[in-house]
């Protein structure tokens, strides 16, 4: 482990609505570790976390006649609404067994398998006062406990081709990995409450779940396969390529169940073959990045996501700066850019 010494970060948020569709947000950070030599009469090290919580009735939002206002009174369906929070309380225990091991043969190629299993053990207990009854069109609403096994086994493969030129090394390495699970279960009978934020891109492009939180499990067969080609100077001025594109081979697509929240739909994963994804990075020197991120749509070509960041640090000092474009995701309750 690293040095148990103090710790301190500060963090400032500034986001500024230009309109009721487009926020940019500004992140300011600074971090000061004291080493703890410097700081021997620190008995023992305090920590303050502040933090919000807003608790209240299930949240909809309509996306197909209101924009981003509330259902209106007997549009309560999963043809008009999406259902972002639920009323009541929820309570889940994870366990999981997870096995990967890395074998390298004489050619110098990476066998990577890998398996898991899972239990999610849900206690859901609903309101259903009032207007929260409508929860019932999306979820049963109904109080329950739920267990929700799943499981996964795969492969991944790399075989990384370097080679040395003037003051620079090359490394050309081709990935392919496959993943075999059993179809999602309940994908929309657990409230979907920490899994909302879906977004296909080249740092889940190889994720076994490409699901974040623990609501939703990505279930079927899927193929992920991809290229990187970096660049690294001696004098420490490096770069970076990725490009890939995923496959689902079989058992039901996960991503075209949108469950009570709708995520999956419109995410570059709902087809049988994905969207592509990629990265360029530069990185002249160890204080400074660039990066460009995107998603292009597999049938026409279109840029469907677009990424800019810069990144400075300077000693204590961490800033960046992104500016994205997006296209719309009607499905998913966001129907302009």
């Amino acid at each position: 482990m690293g040095d148990s010494g103090q710790y301190l970060r500060f963090l400032f948020t500034l986001v500024a609505v230009v309109d009721p569709f487009l926020a940019v947000t500004f992140f300011l950070s600074f971090t000061q570790q004291q080493s703890s030599q410097d700081r021997m009469r620190l008995a023992k090290a305090v920590s303050l976390t502040v933090f919000a919580v807003l608790t209240c009735a299930a949240l909809y939002g309509d996306y197909t006649s209101n924009g981003f206002s509330t259902c209106q009174p007997g549009q309560f369906t999963k043809g008009n609404c999406i259902l972002r929070g639920t009323a009541g309380s929820s309570n889940r225990v994870t366990s999981e067994l997870a096995w990967r091991r890395t074998f390298i043969d004489d050619f110098g190629q990476s066998w990577t398998p890998f398996g898991s299993l899972r239990m999610d053990s849900s206690f859901l207990a609903y309101d259903k006062s009032g207007v929260n009854n409508y929860q019932s069109n999306f979820i049963n609403a109904d109080s329950q406990a739920i267990a929700r096994p799943s499981s996964a086994t795969g492969l991944t493969y790399r075989f990384p081709f370097v080679a040395r030129q003037w003051n620079f090394t090359h490394v050309i390495e081709p990935i392919g990995q496959i993943v075999v699970r059993p179809n999602e279960w309940m994908a929309n009978k657990i409230p979907n409450e920490d899994s909302q934020s879906l977004v296909f891109d080249d740092t889940n492009l190889f994720a076994v779940n490409k699901f974040s939180g623990y609501d939703r499990i990505e279930g079927g067969t899927r193929a992920n396969i991809g290229a990187k080609y970096s660049i690294t100077a001696d004098n420490g001025m490096s770069g970076n390529v990725l490009f890939g594109q995923s496959f689902h081979l079989s058992g039901v697509n996960s991503f075209t169940q949108g469950g009570a929240a709708a995520v999956g739909p419109l995410s570059g994963l709902d087809r049988a073959k994905s969207d592509y994804v990629g990265r360029v990075q530069f990185i002249p020197t160890g204080a400074y990045s660039f990066t460009t991120k995107a998603r292009f749509d597999e049938l026409t070509g279109s840029t469907k996501r677009l990424e800019f960041t810069s990144a400075l640090t300077f000693g204590s000092l961490s800033t960046n700066l992104t500016f994205g474009r997006y296209a719309p995701q009607p499905e998913n309750g966001y129907a302009y850019k």
